[in-house]
C-alpha cells in the first residue's frame, strides 16, 4: 500500500481526527417504546379549521436530569423522530443543539442558541409505513453534548396536502415545550407549556470516533470504495489514520476534508453525479492526493496518517471525511467513484 503522509501547516489543515467504529449510544426521550397504532400529534398536522395554511414550530427540551443521558461528553450526530404514514410538507425544519436554560424560555434562539438548520425536508414526500418506527435524521451539524447541558430539538413543519400526515408518537409523560401552532417567523413565541409532547431518539457517538453515514458507488468489478479509520482523535497525539478499502488499485484517490454536511457553499448536499454517486459532504478544508495501492479489483487501499497538534482550542471540533477516486467503470460521465462519507470529532 502507498501511503501518503502529510505535513500541516495551516489550523485549517490541523484539524482532522479519526477513530474506528463508533459505539452508539441512542438516548429516547421520554421513553423507547413504540405507540402501536401510532398516536397523532403536534408538529406534524395542526388541529381544526383551516389547518393546511398554517405554520407549527415546536421545541422539546431533554433536560440533563434524564436518565439515558451518556455520563462523559459525546457527538450527536443523528436526531430520530417516530413516524408513521406518509404526507409532504411545504415546510419541514429539524434543527437541534445543546443549551444552557434550564427551562424553556418563549424566545426560540434562547432555547437553541444554534440555530442552523440540521434538515430542510420541505416539498419531499415522507412516507414511514403503516405502523410506528424510529426513523433517524443525519445532522448537517453534529454537535458536542457534555453532561450538565440540555438537549433541545426544534421542528417547523407546515403540511402541503390535505388528508396527508405523519403520525407522531407522544411521550407518556407532561413534557417541557414551545410550540405555536400558527407561527410566523417571530423571536418571540407563546407562553412554555408542560404536557404532551413528541418523542424523540438522540444518537450519540464517542469523541473521537469515527461515524459512517451516506452511501458510495461502485467502479471495476462492481466494488464500492469504503472509508474507515484507525486510531483515536486525541489532541496532541498520533497514530490515527483516514483508510480507503475495498477500491480500484493503482490509481488517483482523493481525500476530502471539511467542515459542513447537508448544505455546500453554493450547491445542496449531497450533491449526486449519476450511477448512484454522490458527494455527501463540503470539502472546504483539505484535499490530498493518494495513488492506491493493491493489485486486484476491490483491493485497491489507501491511506491518510495525520497527528493532532497539541492545541486545546481543537477539542471538540467537528470534520467529515470522503474518499474520491478515478475510475472508468464509474456509472457517471466524470469517471469517479465516492465512497462512504463519514463525521469525527476531536478528543
Amino acid at each position: 500500500m502507498i501511503r501518503s503522509t502529510l505535513t500541516l501547516a495551516t489550523v485549517a489543515t490541523l484539524l482532522l481526527a479519526a477513530a474506528p467504529t463508533a459505539q452508539t449510544v441512542t438516548v429516547d426521550y421520554d421513553d423507547g417504546a413504540l405507540a402501536t397504532p401510532p398516536d397523532f400529534g403536534y408538529p406534524f398536522y395542526t388541529p381544526g379549521a383551516g389547518s393546511l395554511g398554517q405554520t407549527v414550530r415546536v421545541q422539546y427540551r431533554c433536560p440533563p436530569s434524564f436518565a439515558s443521558l451518556p455520563s462523559q461528553p459525546m457527538l450527536c450526530t443523528r436526531v430520530g423522530l417516530q413516524l408513521s404514514g406518509s404526507g409532504t410538507y411545504e415546510r419541514f425544519e429539524l434543527r437541534a443543539g445543546v443549551s444552557t436554560v434550564t427551562a424553556l424560555t418563549s424566545v426560540w434562539a434562547q432555547n437553541l442558541p444554534d440555530q442552523r438548520l440540521q434538515q430542510d425536508l420541505g416539498g419531499r414526500p415522507l412516507s414511514y409505513g403503516p405502523t410506528s418506527q424510529w426513523v433517524t435524521f443525519d445532522l448537517a451539524h453534529p454537535f458536542v453534548f457534555t453532561p450538565g447541558q440540555s438537549v433541545v430539538v426544534d421542528l417547523t413543519t407546515k403540511i402541503q396536502s390535505v388528508g396527508q400526515f405523519l403520525g407522531t408518537a407522544l411521550t407518556t409523560n407532561p413534557t417541557e415545550r414551545l410550540i405555536e401552532s400558527d407561527y410566523q417567523d417571530l423571536p418571540v413565541g407563546p407562553a412554555p407549556r408542560a404536557d404532551g409532547g413528541l418523542k424523540f431518539r438522540l444518537e450519540m457517538e464517542p469523541l473521537g470516533a469515527l461515524a459512517a453515514f451516506g452511501d458510495g458507488c461502485p467502479g471495476l468489478g462492481g466494488f464500492t470504495p469504503e472509508l474507515t479509520a484507525t486510531g483515536t482523535a486525541v489532541v496532541g497525539a498520533a497514530g490515527f489514520a483516514i483508510d480507503l478499502g475495498n477500491a480500484r488499485p493503482q490509481t488517483i484517490s482523493a481525500f476530502l476534508l471539511g467542515t459542513a454536511r447537508g448544505v455546500g457553499a453554493s450547491t445542496p448536499l449531497p450533491q449526486s453525479f449519476g450511477g448512484g454517486c454522490a458527494l455527501w459532504m463540503q470539502p472546504d478544508l483539505f484535499t490530498a492526493t493518494v495513488f492506491s495501492g493493491g493489485s486486484v479489483p476491490g483491493g485497491g487501499t489507501g491511506n491518510v496518517p495525520i497527528a493532532v497538534p497539541n492545541d486545546p482550542a481543537l477539542a471538540g471540533a467537528v470534520l467529515f471525511a470522503q474518499w474520491a477516486q478515478v475510475d472508468d467503470r464509474a456509472g457517471n460521465v466524470l469517471g469517479v467513484t465516492f465512497s462512504n462519507a463519514g463525521v469525527f470529532s476531536i478528543l
